[in-house]
């Protein structure tokens, strides 16, 4: 089971990384998103921002293993292992 909690992590940070990182950068394509989504400029380096931080989250629980308790690591991985 921590295997595949650490996977699933860890593909799930690299789906966070790309979009967000794109936002955060202003790409092109990610600007013509945000118009056609009706989406403040303001606001949208801030969703990919949180995005970028959801990800480096859960790259920091893959990394952590060790150096904590059962009980931590168990509410990181929202209660999937018993």
């Amino acid at each position: 089971m921590v295997i595949a909690t650490i996977s699933l992590s860890a593909l799930l940070a690299v789906a966070f990384l790309g979009p967000g990182g794109l936002k955060v950068a202003r790409a092109k394509r990610s600007l013509q998103l945000r118009d056609q989504l009706h989406i403040g400029s303001g606001l949208w380096p801030l969703i990919g921002a949180l995005e970028l931080a959801g990800a480096a989250g859960l790259l920091s629980v893959c990394g952590c293993r060790r150096s904590v308790s059962q009980r931590q690591w168990d509410w990181a991985c929202c209660g999937l292992r018993r």
